[in-house]
């Protein structure tokens, strides 16, 4: 008899929900090459969840109803399933990751409340366990800190392990909100994602702290799976009831929240950390859509065809560009080629800084877009400078000086296109620093010159001697020397005369 093909089985409730028919891709812009899967590999019965090791390229894929865990190397040309039996039929295995550093694999049991623990390296690895909370569900890794955390869907928390522990247990408890099922960890930040399926709600907390406590925002319905873009820490919910894809940035979750409409039962979400891809696995519309995480809103949907009912899946892009997704519906793994969805474009230059007349001036716009944009000014530039649409670059030397306000345009027949207004500011030259003039310094005249004129010899010419001076005249002395030597002398010849004049007075007759 073969196992139910799953307790939370989104097919039959999104079509009860939405009706007949799926939700119609919304494309913009003209499609690329069609993109079809690649010789689906066999795996084993009712497979779900999925996870990946960068660091080797294997594949592991949780067989839900058998289970087992297959895992096959993704980077082979004809990969081959191997299968590691972990607890046996209806064991109600749901999640699993795969710690790139140590290469252990955790895969969870939801019956036992416990997480199965291996070496994902060895065809025939010792398996062990830990116990988690009531109904454990989902589950993610830290690669750098090797933490694992798993959410308890029955008691609206999540356990976190030491994963690289030889015996890893619970290290602390993260209350979150109701039924917590999807969890993805922003491996730069370090901070966790909590998909709160019947709480309509994700909540976040700080997963490399020894006792985090979490936040919740609300806008979501019924969220499903949950990713991170690591670089650009924008995270993605799938919402299975709408079929809509709901993303945040991190920096401002309940501000940035926005979404969009995706195929119909959207259980399977992952990101592509070098291209920014985005890709949603449709389990009711049996399609994989990708789409440019940098711009959700306004990027083309690209479908690639899968098997019958997608819903796990990982990304690739270590040595290929593929995709992998599990189809429940025919037990096989389709291996897809991704593209490159078009995307309108985004300005990621801020305003140009300010310039001065007379001096050489060069500022070049960025933007991102697929295709690539094409720039336009839309003003005319002071006189000086000059605008190259091929490189985006204002460039020269600035003549008039002034506020001169103009937009840059990017566009890539994607719409909408990109604008940015801004002013600018050309500045007047600054003004040249009139140079102190350095004081003329004259040399003082000896005393044999005669001359009793002159300055002080100690000026800013950098003299350090200065002959002394009388304090009330300012004359110089050693000028005066020959005066006083003359005026001595006649003094002397003064006083010698006395004796005579005194010595011929007392011979004269009386």
């Amino acid at each position: 008899m073969r196992h139910s093909r799953s307790s939370f089985t989104f097919r039959a409730l999104t079509a009860s929900v939405l009706g007949i028919g799926a939700l119609g891709l919304v494309l913009f812009g003209a499609a690329s090459a069609a993109h079809a899967a690649i010789a689906p590999i066999a795996v084993g019965s009712h497979p779900q969840s999925m996870a990946y090791n960068s660091s080797t390229g294997a594949v592991f894929v949780v067989n839900s109803a058998q289970g087992s865990v297959s895992r096959f190397d993704g980077h082979a040309a004809t990969p081959i399933a191997n299968p590691v039996t972990i607890a046996g039929p209806g064991s109600a295995l749901r999640g699993i990751a795969v710690d790139p550093v140590s290469g252990r694999v955790f895969a969870v049991r939801q019956d036992t409340a416990a997480i199965y623990i291996y070496d994902g390296t060895i065809n025939i690895p010792v398996i062990t366990s830990a116990a988690v909370g009531l109904a454990p569900d989902g589950i993610a890794v830290d690669a750098t800190s090797g933490r694992v955390f798993v959410t308890n869907s029955g008691a609206g928390t999540v356990s976190i392990l030491d994963g690289r522990a030889p015996a890893p247990t619970v290290i602390a408890t993260v209350s979150v909100g109701a039924t917590p099922r999807a969890i993805a960890v922003d491996q730069i930040s370090h901070k966790v994602y909590v998909g709160n399926a019947f709480g309509s709600s994700v909540s976040m907390f700080d997963g490399s702290v020894a006792a985090p406590v979490a936040t919740t925002i609300g806008g979501f319905t019924v969220p499903g799976a949950i990713a991170v873009d690591n670089s650009t820490h924008r995270v993605f919910v799938t919402n299975l009831i709408v079929s809509k894809l709901s993303w945040f940035d991190a920096a401002d979750p309940a501000g940035t929240l926005e979404s969009i409409g995706i195929p119909a039962g959207p259980t399977g979400l992952t990101v592509d950390q070098s291209t920014h891809s985005v890709f949603v696995s449709g389990n009711t519309d049996n399609v994989v859509t990708q789409l440019d995480g940098r711009s959700p809103a306004n990027s083309q949907q690209l479908p690639l065809a899968s098997g019958t009912g997608p819903r796990g899946i990982v990304a690739d892009s270590t040595q290929f560009t593929n995709v992998f997704a599990a189809n429940e519906g025919d037990d096989t793994v389709s291996r897809l080629v991704a593209g490159t969805p078009n995307f309108a474009p985004i300005i990621t230059s801020g305003p140009p800084p300010a310039a001065t007349v007379g001096v050489p001036f060069s500022f070049t716009f960025t933007a991102i877009g697929s295709p690539a944009p094409a720039f336009t000014l839309i003003n005319p530039l002071p006189g000086g400078l000059a605008f190259d649409s091929a490189t985006a670059t204002i460039s020269g030397t600035p003549t008039t000086n002034g506020s001169f306000p103009n937009q840059i345009v990017a566009a890539n027949a994607i719409r909408p296109n990109a604008t940015q207004d801004f002013a600018l500011i050309v500045n007047s030259p600054t003004p040249t620093p009139t140079p102190t003039p350095t004081p003329t310094s004259t040399s003082t005249p000896t005393g044999g010159s005669g001359t009793t004129g002159g300055s002080n010899s100690s000026s800013s010419s950098g003299a350090t001697a200065s002959t002394p001076q009388l304090a009330h005249t300012g004359l110089d002395v050693a000028a005066l020397w020959p005066l006083i030597a003359v005026g001595a002398m006649l003094v002397v010849a003064g006083a010698l005369s006395l004796p005579r004049r005194t010595s011929r007075s007392s011979r004269r007759p009386e």
